[in-house]
């Protein structure tokens, strides 16, 4: 890491750069309080429990996305997607035949 501090110009240890870097009333001083690392299994197992705690109040899968922000990612990959595009297309223009 010191290699690193060296190339950026920075000569004081990384605990006083941090300090430096990150402002005073959101720096937390005291060490996290983390669980024990789960494996993939675990940590899916764990999910699964968390998820059956949902409850589903209204099911909005066939309703539309009517007034709603679709992130740019999303818009771009299906706008500019010729894959998607024209398989949509000759869908709805063999509908409409």
């Amino acid at each position: 890491m010191s290699l690193e501090l060296k190339t950026c110009s920075i000569s004081f240890p990384l605990d006083e750069l941090s300090s430096k870097a990150v402002p005073d009333n959101i720096n937390l001083r005291r060490p996290l309080h983390l669980d024990e690392p789960l494996g993939e299994y675990e940590l899916i197992k764990k999910i699964r429990k968390i998820a059956e705690l949902n409850q589903v109040w209204r099911s909005y899968i066939g309703m539309g996305y009517h007034n709603c922000c679709v992130p740019h990612t999303i818009m771009r990959n299906i706008f500019e997607n010729p894959g998607w595009l024209v398989f949509h297309l000759m869908k709805l223009y063999r509908m409409m035949m």
